[in-house]
């Protein structure tokens, strides 16, 4: 706030900035701060400012839900998978809408429109994946898996909750001997492997375990991963939403 006039010339940091606000859980103000700056996204990057957007969304929509507010929430689910021109970017992968899509679709059951919303959880258990897919939206096996409970699939979602939770547990035991992200754009490494591997494998086995309903046990790596990492807004948003 107090280089105001900087940050509305820069992308990075107007980003930065809506960013920290999410982490505030100040949801409406990051929206408003990316709505008022015109993004120019560079190859590699575009991920990144949608990101913003739809946790915002994602965030306001899943109160809502807690709160019964059914309409609410759906609108800010439907609202996430929208990128607003000014953004300068859109979903670089399909798999990245599958979030909101999968609870405006839990919305829908509880307005009404069932047929809708097994149209959506279908079009996720269908979806192909590739190693884009995998990058772009680790969580993939875990929306899957709802989406199969959804549609009275139980076996087969507890089998892809299981077999998530087992390959967080593998990676996360492993030994990493070099750098756990690496891109061949801009960052060629990103902090050590250890923190980054708890951070990534954690969350994943957090969602692991809220899709089968090891609630404590979620929360404790939730825990795990806010220890390494006290600002990760996913880890973040997911504890405080466990009951």
């Amino acid at each position: 706030e107090a280089s105001r006039v900087v940050v509305q010339t820069r992308d990075d940091l107007a980003l930065a900035k809506a960013k920290i606000l999410n982490q505030m859980g100040d949801y409406d103000a990051a929206l408003q701060a990316l709505a008022g700056h015109a993004f120019v996204a560079c190859e590699g990057g575009e991920h990144a400012i949608v990101e913003q957007h739809q946790f915002a969304h994602l965030a306001l929509g899943r109160a809502a839900m807690a709160a019964k507010l059914w309409e609410t929430g759906l609108g800010h689910f439907r609202a996430a998978q929208v990128i607003p021109d000014a953004l300068g970017a859109g979903f670089w992968n399909i798999a990245m809408a599958v979030p909101p899509a999968y609870f405006e679709a839990v919305c829908l059951m509880e307005l009404g429109p069932v047929a809708e919303a097994k149209v959506i959880f279908r079009r996720h258990i269908e979806m192909p994946t590739d190693s884009f897919s995998t990058m772009y939206l680790p969580a993939l096996p875990y929306f899957v898996g709802q989406s199969l409970m959804r549609l009275g699939m139980r076996e087969d979602g507890l089998l892809r909750f299981n077999g998530l939770l087992a390959t967080a547990r593998a990676e996360l035991s492993r030994d990493d001997h070099g750098f756990f992200k690496a891109t061949p754009f801009f960052i060629s490494y990103q902090d050590e492997p250890r923190r980054e591997r708890t951070r990534h494998y954690g969350y994943l086995a957090a969602l692991a375990h809220i899709g089968l309903d090891n609630l404590n046990e979620a929360r404790q790596m939730l825990n795990i991963v806010l220890a390494a990492f006290p600002n990760d807004q996913w880890a973040m948003l997911e504890l405080s939403i466990l009951p």
